[in-house]
């Protein structure tokens, strides 16, 4: 979903020269490389230095940590260049150095993770907050969504921006399944989450489908 979110940003940029799409998608592709290595290592097809046990709830919450972050970068980026060069228009130079830059520190994240020996635990199935790495994810989002990308659909209005504050919602449930109910690898509250996880990167595709 990523990537074809990525393929079809680009395709709706020649048409209608707009660094917001490809800039956003960029960060789109950067988080789902991030959740492709969670899904590999949680199928056991990518082995990691530490143990499975460690490695997939840590990637889990490594992923959305990056995904909620990468996100924020690639809205303010957009905020901030509109309203510096509201009478520029588009600079392919400077999406291309966005996008190395957001596919250099995906790569960095994932090899500093796949070689560690030792990760922190970030399950604590007896206590009332069983995943608290998921926390701070879930307030991000809602800080995100009321600084960032309202502004950024209101500044900017499209069925893309739209959705992309749309797909806020699935994000905020999916964290709070994995916060506040699994309690161990694969349970109901898991795959809840990561079903909800795959709705969230539809949504923005939705969303950028009608608008090309």
């Amino acid at each position: 979903a990523a990537l074809f979110t990525v393929l079809l940003a680009f395709v709706h940029y020649r048409i209608k020269p707009d660094r917001v799409t490809p800039i956003l998608a960029l960060a789109l592709l950067c988080s789902g490389g991030m959740d492709a290595f969670h899904t590999l290592a949680a199928d056991r097809i990518l082995e990691g230095a530490a143990p499975n046990t460690d490695l997939i709830p840590f990637t889990w919450a490594l992923s959305r940590v990056f995904h909620v972050l990468i996100m924020m970068t690639g809205v303010a980026i957009v905020l901030f260049r509109r309203k510096a060069n509201a009478d520029k228009g588009p600079n392919l130079r400077f999406i291309a150095g966005v996008g190395v830059g957001f596919l250099a520190i995906s790569y960095a994240v994932i090899h500093v993770c796949a070689s560690s020996e030792v990760l922190p635990q970030t399950m604590f199935p007896d206590s009332m907050i069983t995943r608290p790495w998921d926390v701070g994810p879930l307030v991000l989002y809602a800080f995100a969504g009321i600084f960032l990308f309202r502004p950024l659909y209101q500044r900017e209005p499209s069925l893309f921006s739209h959705a992309l504050l749309i797909g806020l919602l699935p994000e905020v449930a999916t964290e709070m399944h994995m916060a506040f109910g699994s309690v161990a690898l694969f349970d109901s509250h898991f795959n809840i989450a990561h079903s909800l996880k795959i709705l969230a990167y539809g949504v923005p595709l939705g969303g950028l489908c009608p608008d090309y």
